[in-house]
């Protein structure tokens, strides 16, 4: 089984494919994808047992639960397609971040995190734009009394160019 960095080994995601690790957290590990039609995905996987040590699976289960009932549409929040649990996981399913890596050799997620590394910094105009993006997706959560704990450059992805925040 492969392994990237201390991410776990690759999860049995029911009527997926998991092709390879594209990113990992706080809350799980987010793995690349196909379903069984061949669209990519980008499948995050959050470990029960690593939650409960930590004392928080209820607390992400509930904030999962409430995201997808809320049905929340921005476009700067992250989009869930489906989610799911097996007795060691709950996951769930969301689109693919765009690909820094334009020789298509190893995919490389654009993110935030990946962009500043590989350009340095921002200039003010897309600092402020970018905020105002976010705080404006933010804006959205709180509204459904939902609170983001763990806002970081990793976990602003870019999908079609446009910057979305992943909450979960």
């Amino acid at each position: 089984m492969h392994r990237k960095n201390n991410m776990q080994k690759y999860p049995a995601i029911p009527d997926f494919t998991i092709e390879g690790p594209c990113g990992s957290g706080a809350s799980g590990d987010v793995w690349l994808a196909r379903d069984k039609s061949g669209i990519p995905r980008a499948v995050k996987v959050i470990d029960k047992l690593r939650l409960a040590r930590q004392g928080i699976l209820r607390r992400e289960e509930k904030a999962v639960t409430v995201y997808r009932a809320a049905e929340l549409k921005h476009t700067n929040l992250i989009e869930i397609f489906h989610v799911g649990e097996t007795d060691e996981f709950i996951y769930y399913v969301m689109p693919v971040a765009d690909n820094l890596n334009k020789t298509g050799a190893e995919y490389l997620a654009d993110t935030l995190a990946a962009r500043i590394t590989l350009n340095g910094s921002m200039t003010p105009s897309e600092v402020i734009t970018l905020a105002e993006k976010m705080l404006a997706a933010l804006e959205l959560l709180h509204s459904k009394e939902l609170m983001h704990r763990d806002i970081k450059p990793s976990n602003i992805i870019y999908i079609d160019g446009e910057p979305k925040l992943e909450f979960l």
